[in-house]
């Protein structure tokens, strides 16, 4: 039988009341001034987590989320962030110097020019000095963590594909055929280089490479089935995959596109009214959970039984001569895919279609089996800090 909600029930989980709605944005994300730029990145993704758009949210809600992302683009951004900084000090100092100059009798005159002299020669030079200590202290393209300390790993837990750890060090012509020791690490196509330099194995990939490998890898992580990833791995040579949060959600749309695929198919776009306007909402299909890389990575290649969906439900709007989208009416949860199956099959309109959905990447709308042959042989999240564990897993059904 399907669980019905009642409206007010409804209502208390969709609501943003309880969004931030502090005006300072370090208080927005729950930050202190001095965060890092990981810190600031996982406390967004855990609010975002809580506060995702929904179709039935309200306008009040839609504003709050929108500054959010807001404060969220701002403070990972190291120029917008010195500037939002300077922003706030200034207007600190100005109220207080407005407090100076009317509480202060004609005997601190001189008293509050020096001041002014100082806080103008501050303005100058601050902004300047913030913009720099925020830049020296995030590196976009350097390792986490979690990287280094899953790639350390790599290489004293796992085999020597050349058979000799000084192999790395020496020099090889063109014409060099690999041994039969010889395997490769199947990731994302911007972390070869990582796993070259750090772990000492061989990447299937990387950012100087030819467009084929990479089209590889991203079919065998777009693989629904396991007869046709195998294909592909034994044509790849991989032994392990290695692989992040950004790889199975972040990046994903880059996979799709290396694939030759639409995104619709896998992270398709509802529309739902707001304020007479069609606002987007992302969610994700059941062909993104069957993917290789996402029930290895967010599943950790478990067996997920009977899965959690929201069936949306929608009709065909037309927003202008060239453009048709799904404007949602209504959606339900269930909690299990069979109850959601029965439902639409208990439908009989003609005017409105029905979607299975998932609105969590981690929180599967549909069953799902355990992928055998891959065993999850390490999770940075054991090293017990961590925000974006890194896991590595080993393929077990030998070559």
């Amino acid at each position: 039988m399907l669980s019905e909600k009642t409206e007010d029930d409804t209502k208390k989980v969709l609501d943003f009341s309880a969004a931030p709605k502090k005006q300072n944005y370090y208080e927005m994300l729950g930050v202190s001034k001095n965060a890092s730029y990981k810190e600031i990145k996982s406390a967004f993704r855990e609010l975002a987590a809580r506060y995702h758009l929904r179709p039935t949210n309200t306008p009040e809600t839609e504003t709050a989320f929108k500054e959010l992302n807001k404060a969220y683009q701002t403070l990972t951004n190291p120029s917008q962030r010195a500037s939002y900084d300077s922003s706030k000090t200034e207007a600190t100092e100005k109220k207080k110097w407005k407090s100076r100059k009317e509480g202060h009798s004609n005997a601190l005159y001189y008293v509050n020019v020096i001041l002014a002299i100082v806080v103008v020669f501050l303005f100058v030079y601050v902004p300047n000095i913030s913009k720099a200590k925020v830049q020296a202290s995030i590196v976009p393209y350097a390792l986490s963590d979690d990287w280094q300390i899953a790639l350390l790993w790599m290489k004293d837990n796992t085999p020597e594909p050349l058979g000799d750890p000084n192999a790395y060090y020496q020099l090889y012509d063109a014409g060099f055929k690999y041994p039969e020791s010889a395997y490769g690490v199947a990731s994302w196509w911007d972390y070869g280089y990582w796993i070259t330099r750090v772990a000492h194995r061989i990447p299937n990939t990387n950012p100087s490479q030819d467009p084929g490998p990479i089209r590889n890898i991203a079919n065998y992580f777009l693989s629904q089935n396991l007869s046709s990833a195998e294909v592909i791995r034994k044509e790849l040579g991989t032994s392990y995959i290695i692989t992040d949060y950004d790889t199975s959600v972040g990046k994903y749309p880059a996979m799709v596109q290396w694939a030759g695929q639409e995104r619709a198919k896998y992270v398709p776009t509802y529309y739902m009214a707001q304020s007479n306007q069609l606002v987007p909402v992302q969610v994700f299909s059941p062909d993104y959970y069957r993917t290789l890389i996402v029930r290895l990575y967010n599943f950790d290649g478990k067996a997920v039984p009977a899965g959690k969906p929201t069936v949306l439900v929608y009709q065909m709007a037309q927003v202008n001569v060239n453009l048709e989208v799904k404007r949602l009416v209504d959606y339900k949860e269930f909690t299990a895919y069979q109850d959601a199956l029965n439902y639409i099959a208990s439908q009989n309109s003609t005017t409105q279609s029905y979607d299975i959905v998932g609105t969590d990447p981690f929180v599967s709308p549909i069953p799902l089996e355990a992928v055998e042959n891959y065993k999850e042989v390490f999770n940075s999240a054991a090293s017990g800090n961590t925000t974006e564990p890194v896991k590595i897993f080993e393929y077990t059904g030998g070559k």
